[in-house]
């Protein structure tokens, strides 16, 4: 916050019902607060002159859009941007019915939940309001929508029809990253505090009944196969490192069948093919690249690298398109800069 000098007011930064944060003018004494800049972009970190007329902020901008990348290893996998970066687009998830993308964007001001076509275009809002709405993903018939929200005051696990209308609040949870469907429609499964570290879980579509599924270690970014047999997630063994675990729908541990356990997948993300025969795994590993690897136990080479993304990006969210030729992720690029404010003389 920058006080006035002459004691009228306040400047500071907020974002009370937009997704950036902005300067606002608050009045000492009456009135209403004022905002003062619009656009794209946070302000931090206000100074004011000695005079009063000029200020000084930070302006961080975050460029996040959706990138596809092909699944070939060929001639090399180049990402192509499906969204400009300007809108705040992350977690991408496809319909198996229709191949749309639905995706979180504050393009509204808000992070909200949106639809395009595979292709990108027609952009068309599916849920509203100042909540924060992320990670959604499509049930097994692209019917509905699951999502996680702190709509109502309470962060959980939401619904709502991918044709539009009210979505409905599944259960009450401390949702730590994605959410995936069971086969058949009729559990959703997500990562949760559980103790001093985190675990997974089941909730019931039917009933918002919530289980703990029992997993030998810690567990976070589960992912349920389409053919309903086994479940990946990402086990955090200690000292920095992250490795690929599997388990049968019970609980029970499954060979990895991958040489050395597979890659190491630091704040990763996870993604089956539609097929089942794949799967995608992204790692985030802090200030290194983020790395996308295509993991395949039963073939000659079981692991391979996709795609390496430069230091700058960061992926957030993981999805294969409906035909499997190609790996939809969420990315950001940052930047920021010295903004100078001068008053009108």
């Amino acid at each position: 916050p920058a006080p006035l000098p002459d004691g009228r007011g306040l400047i500071y930064g907020a974002n009370p019902d937009t997704a950036d944060v902005g300067l606002w003018w608050r009045p000492f004494r009456r009135g209403e607060p004022r905002r003062l800049t619009l656009g794209v972009g946070s302000y931090v970190e206000p100074r004011l002159s000695a005079d009063g007329r000029s200020l000084v902020a930070t302006l961080l901008e975050l460029r996040q859009s959706l990138v596809s990348i092909p699944v070939r290893f060929d001639v090399g996998a180049q990402p192509r941007p499906l969204t400009d970066g300007y809108n705040g687009d992350l977690d991408p998830a496809v319909s198996p019915r229709t191949g749309e993308i639905v995706f979180s964007s504050s393009r509204s001001g808000n992070r909200n939940l949106w639809l395009v076509s595979a292709d990108g275009t027609g952009a068309r809002p599916l849920t509203a309001g100042n909540a924060i709405d992320e990670r959604p993903a499509f049930s097994p018939d692209g019917q509905q929508v699951a999502f996680v929200s702190d709509r109502a005051g309470l962060r959980g696990v939401w619904i709502v029809p991918s044709a539009g209308g009210a979505p409905r609040r599944l259960a009450t949870a401390q949702v730590l990253d994605t959410l995936s469907w069971s086969p058949d429609g009729k559990e959703i499964l997500f990562s949760a505090p559980a103790g001093d570290l985190p675990g997974l879980f089941l909730v019931s579509t039917a009933d918002g009944r919530l289980t703990r599924l029992a997993t030998p270690g810690a567990a976070h970014s589960g992912v349920w196969s389409p053919r309903g047999d086994r479940i990946a997630y990402l086990n955090p063994v200690g000292g920095g490192k992250t490795q690929l675990e599997f388990v049968d729908p019970s609980g029970r541990s499954l060979p990895t069948e991958l040489p050395d356990g597979g890659p190491l997948l630091g704040n990763g993300y996870l993604a089956w093919s539609p097929d089942a025969r794949r799967l995608a795994a992204m790692a985030v590993p802090g200030s290194l690249e983020t790395v996308i690897w295509i993991i395949e136990p039963k073939a000659l080479e079981p692991v391979r690298p996709l795609a390496k993304l430069s230091r700058e990006l960061r992926g957030r969210g993981l999805a294969w398109t409906a035909d499997g030729q190609s790996i939809l992720i969420g990315n950001s690029q940052s930047s920021s800069n010295i903004v100078l404010f001068t008053a009108d003389p």
